[in-house]
């Protein structure tokens, strides 16, 4: 039998609110409305009768106007067990009034025809229908609205215990909910588009009757109803067509389900498929290796999960899962189950915003929570906690992280924070050795699980960082891993370095920072050599002046010479990463995170600098370079050579050549070179590399030779040069451009351009 579902809303009394002003305001020429309708306490309800009752929490939308914007007007109070309430509100003063039930932000009108939504994912309520789904308009010029239902109900009783969902699909693909398009005067649908499913998600209750609300329609192909039981389903075909008229009422009877297929096995690979990362497996908890209860375990809320991920996921995107088998399954709209998947399009759930989310689930029974990721923490002991960066596939991490130390101070913990403010503790997992030490970058003992919140019994849960030696000496790459690449939750610990010793001897190290002044750039290189010295050659080394010494650390290994400007910080990078700087005491290195933390404040007089550091020690000297020059005792010739950058230094030197019967057909001319070290007051000659009788090399290295003629072994020689030959003597003169290198490509120098 057809039964009716009606609603009469009688204007009460309407006040106008005047205002003695020529010209009121926007808010002066609102009319308040006060309407009287029927309702119930709790919710927009289906009586026995099929009466509609209403619910305090109940409002509409009010058009005031063919094409005007809409106004919400809500519930103000309720009589007679709810067959009776007050709406009210404020509109603008109209010839005709259009209303829509229940209310909509998105609902617009235009011309008369409104434009709503039938919702596809409706509330399961026992004996009625979802409180949002009975779209119902109207339209008045006399201040009585009667409202008129837009949709049908399709009814069925279900026959089962332990239901988690109904949906009823139409086979044909006719549309059956989404938008509508509605005349208000007779609530008659003039198009519609949307999905060609509806879905029931809530409690179900074996033996009671649920209520769909659809679109009127004709439907060629029938119905097609899925009962679930989490990740079990069962299907029956209603395929006889169907036409539902508007306000129509269609029983499709009981349904009690037998045959139920599972959607997969417990323990089965699953990926999720369709999401930000698509082909990311999920982990399945329940197999050992994930959680040690003799641990303190405890889950924030105590889910009964055997699958879960971590993922990033995209707003309303239809993502699903996919097990190994190929069965495909999805969670329903509510969020709080799985239910087989048919059509990718037709996927119900949709991540609310794009962010990062964890999703747990019981398979196969079907259960299944997902809540959003907020941040993801390192917690230490006593200090501040750091957030750490999403990586992808269930992985954060952070670089140069500090590693602390000092007792309890090195005990540390992750924290997993959701947007709805809960949070969950993970800690180790082992019982005994829980303990990454120096020097293991992984290990078993890294794993992490769930924990309790243990601030009161001394982070007994923690991990705790073995074997240092000093207050935040070791710096690292700290990496959480929550996926199913190791088969179990851990963390790694990589790249470990000491930051009172952040050099590997040998690796490549540049100059960095915007103390480094032009010509020079950030990014010089510096000079490695085990070796600065040859030995054979007679008073090598660097030279003392009477009781200055150049008090420079023993076994440097590093030199650069490089223009800095005053009191401008600069620092060290090197090619595995990591930063370093001058202390403040400007004696020795110490690691860095970023500039600001620099305790070097720089240079007190800009200019050319020799730095020199011991990577072994960590020690390091810095020398003002005031000037260099190019010298030619035999001749008296001493000349200032520039700086050009990059560790050189040019000039324009007139010279003497040397008697070949003095020196031999292989000399020209004989010179050193000098650079003083104006805090010192020490010249630091630059003399011959290889042995005395080598004669056509260039290499020079630091000589302490200290008059013109006392050793000339160590002085630097030309060979015959074919413009002026070997005929020449100590009276003739010429020119040159002489250049002084001391840089990374290795210490030496080069004549060019000689000239007479």
């Amino acid at each position: 039998m057809k039964k009716y579902i009606s609603l009469l809303i009688i204007l009460a009394s309407v006040i106008v609110l005047s205002c003695t002003k020529e010209q009121a305001s926007p808010e002066e020429s609102l009319i308040q409305l006060v309407f009287t309708g029927i309702t119930e306490d709790t919710k927009t309800a289906l009586e026995d009768d099929f009466t509609i009752t209403w619910s305090t929490d109940d409002d509409i939308t009010v058009f005031p106007g063919a094409s005007a914007a809409g106004v919400k007007f809500d519930v103000s109070e309720t009589s007679d067990g709810g067959h009776n309430a007050t709406f009210t509100g404020s509109a603008a003063a109209s010839d005709t009034y259009y209303a829509l039930s229940p209310a909509q932000n998105d609902a617009t009108i235009s011309g008369g025809i409104i434009t709503a939504t039938l919702p596809t994912t409706q509330t399961a309520v026992s004996g009625s229908f979802g409180p949002e789904a009975n779209v119902s308009v109207a339209t008045a010029s006399d201040f009585v609205f009667r409202f008129k239902n837009v949709g049908a109900l399709v009814g069925l009783t279900i026959g089962n215990d332990g239901i988690t969902g109904v949906k009823l699909e139409a086979l044909g693909g006719e549309v059956l909910t989404g938008s509508a398009v509605i005349d208000p005067a007779d609530g008659s649908l003039q198009s519609k588009s949307g999905e060609s499913y509806a879905q029931l998600s809530g409690s179900f209750t074996n033996g009671d009757t649920y209520y769909f609300v659809v679109l009127p329609g004709t439907y060629s192909g029938g119905f097609r109803i899925t009962l679930y039981k989490g990740a079990q389903y069962t299907r029956f075909t209603k395929s006889a067509e169907k036409t539902i008229g508007r306000n129509d009422n269609l029983d499709l009877g009981s349904y009690t389900g037998s045959n139920w297929k599972t959607a997969f096995s417990a323990g089965e690979g699953v990926k999720i498929k369709g999401s930000a990362e698509d082909g990311q497996d999920l982990a399945y908890v329940a197999s050992s290796g994930y959680w040690n209860s003799s641990i303190q375990y405890s889950d924030v809320n105590d889910y009964p999960y055997n699958y879960e991920i971590f993922t990033s996921l995209t707003q309303d995107q239809k993502f699903y899962f996919e097990a190994d088998g190929g069965e495909k399954f999805t969670l329903n709209a509510a969020g709080n189950a799985i239910e087989p998947l048919t059509k990718i399009a037709n996927a119900p759930y949709g991540a609310p915003s794009t962010g990062l989310y964890r999703i747990r689930m019981v398979l196969p029974d079907g259960s299944a929570e997902i809540k959003q990721i907020s941040e993801v923490k390192y917690d230490i002991y006593g200090y501040d906690s750091r957030v750490l960066s999403y990586l992808g596939n269930g992985e954060w991490g952070s670089d140069n992280f500090v590693m602390k130390s000092s007792s309890y101070m090195n005990r540390y913990r992750f924290i997993v924070k959701f947007t709805d403010d809960t949070k969950q503790y993970y800690g180790r997992m082992s019982t005994v050795t829980g303990n990454p030490t120096y020097g293991v970058t992984s290990a078993d003992y890294f794993y992490v699980q769930p924990t309790i919140d243990s601030s009161a019994d001394h982070w007994s849960p923690c991990f705790k960082f073995q074997n240092e030696t000093s207050e935040e000496r070791y710096y690292c790459t700290m990496t959480l891993s929550m996926n199913n690449d190791n088969g179990h939750y851990t963390h790694s610990v990589t790249n470990l370095w000491d930051r009172t010793r952040p050099i590997s001897s040998g690796e490549n190290v540049f100059v960095q920072g915007s103390g480094v002044a032009s010509p020079d750039v950030a990014g010089t290189k510096m000079r490695y050599s085990t070796a600065f010295y040859n030995s054979s050659v007679a008073n090598y080394g660097d030279r003392v002046d009477g009781s200055s010494t150049m008090a420079d650390p023993a076994g440097y290994d590093y030199e650069v010479f490089i223009k800095l400007s005053q009191d401008t910080k600069f620092y060290f990078s090197t090619e595995s990463g990591h930063n370093f700087a001058i202390n403040s005491t400007g004696n020795g290195i110490e690691g860095i995170f970023t500039e600001s933390e620099i305790g070097y404040s720089g240079v007190s007089n800009g200019g050319v600098y020799r730095i020199r550091i011991n990577s072994t020690t960590g020690e390091v000297a810095l020398k003002r370079a005031e000037s260099a020059r190019y010298l030619q005792p035999n001749r008296g010739t001493n000349q200032e050579l520039s700086y050009i950058g990059n560790g050189t230094w040019r000039g324009h030197p007139a010279f003497g050549w040397t008697n070949p019967s003095h020196w031999g057909s292989n000399s020209i001319f004989v010179f050193k070179f000098q650079i003083y070290y104006n805090e010192t007051n020490t010249w630091q000659y630059y003399g011959r590399y290889e042995t005395a009788s080598d004669y056509t090399s260039t290499h020079i290295q630091p000589i302490t030779d200290t008059g013109a003629t006392s050793s000339w072994d160590n002085f630097l020689t030309v060979e015959n040069h074919p413009v002026y030959g070997a005929a020449q003597y100590q009276t003739e003169y010429g020119y040159c451009d002489m250049y002084l290198k001391l840089n990374a490509d290795g210490y030496t120098y080069a004549i060019e351009n000689i000239r007479q």
